[in-house]
């Protein structure tokens, strides 16, 4: 009985739902019947989730009406047959990526992104279904600028942009005590110190080429910057899980010339892959193998230790 109820309203909510997908794709409408009912059969053979509903939905309709309507009249025979070989193409790309394991393209579309994304190919089947629903002509300028083929490379290329723009920028913290004299995490800002001849430093993302200089500049400010000299500065690298070629010559650079004027660079909360990084690049070698902990308190225990 709870599948049959199920179902029911299932169908009731689907079935106008798609009937209104085929009059925006430019197919007949009696088209929308069959992508209610055929992909939920496939999907019952082929598919693995028990609560994933398969349908049609605004943005495939879009995409078809928007790609096709300039190459055949929308519900014609020709139409109908391009949109038949389209849909054979489709298929065959998506066992492509299914073979080749191409799921994780999903992930550089941000939720973020995808919504805004979203809201627009409503906007656009909204514009599109004026005419009919208020009997007006809706003219050029009411419709979305670029189209949604162009839109999803879009919302790609921005979430592409926010994550490296993040990596490029990443936040920069430094311990330093609050008015209690607890140390707590602040911005790492020039003229703070986590006490007097130490800062404690975390930086925000792996370490490449874009954004090594960034880190070492940071690094040579918050030192030259230090209200009482430096003489241990140790990196918390626990969000540092990779060190490419360059900043790995970055780094190296910024100990001898640390190392020089009496500062000692420190690496807590490294990683086994992270340690692999270094070795491989020579940081150990330079940084000295007694100067890398696991932990963040195993590095300030040897600080305290070692300072005079």
């Amino acid at each position: 009985m709870h599948d049959l109820f199920a179902g029911v309203t299932l169908a009731s909510m689907n079935v106008p739902q798609v009937l209104g997908y085929a009059r925006i794709a430019g197919m007949p409408v009696v088209t929308g019947l069959y992508t209610v009912l055929l992909p939920i059969v496939a999907f019952a053979v082929f598919g693995s989730s028990r609560h994933l509903v398969v349908a049609a939905d605004s943005a495939t309709a879009v995409i078809f009406s928007g790609s096709l309507s300039s190459m055949a009249a929308p519900a014609s025979e020709k139409y109908v047959a391009l949109v038949g070989v389209v849909a054979l193409l489709t298929a065959g790309i998506l066992f492509l990526a299914w073979v080749f394991k191409l799921g994780f393209l999903a992930d550089f579309l941000a939720h973020t992104v995808l919504v805004g994304f979203l809201t627009g190919v409503g906007l656009q089947v909204g514009i599109a279904m004026l005419s009919d629903m208020l009997g007006a002509v809706v003219t050029a300028a009411a419709v979305v600028a670029i189209g949604v083929e162009q839109g999803i490379l879009l919302a790609i290329a921005l979430s592409i942009f926010r994550h490296v723009r993040h990596s490029y920028n990443p936040h920069a913290m430094l311990l330093a005590p609050d008015v209690t004299g607890r140390w707590v995490p602040v911005p790492a800002t020039p003229g703070k110190q986590t006490e007097p001849g130490l800062i404690v430093y975390r930086f925000g993302s792996d370490l490449f080429f874009a954004n090594a200089k960034r880190f070492a500049d940071q690094v040579r400010v918050l030192v030259d910057r230090a209200p009482t000299p430096v003489h241990w500065f140790i990196v918390d690298a626990s969000a540092v899980t990779d060190i490419d070629f360059s900043a790995a010559q970055s780094v190296r650079d910024l100990i001898d010339e640390l190392k020089r004027r009496g500062v000692r660079i420190v690496f807590a909360r490294v990683s086994p892959y992270l340690r692999s990084d270094m070795d491989r690049h020579h940081i150990t070698e330079a940084v000295g193998v007694q100067w890398i902990f696991t932990t963040l308190h195993e590095a300030i225990t040897a600080v305290r230790r070692s300072t005079p």
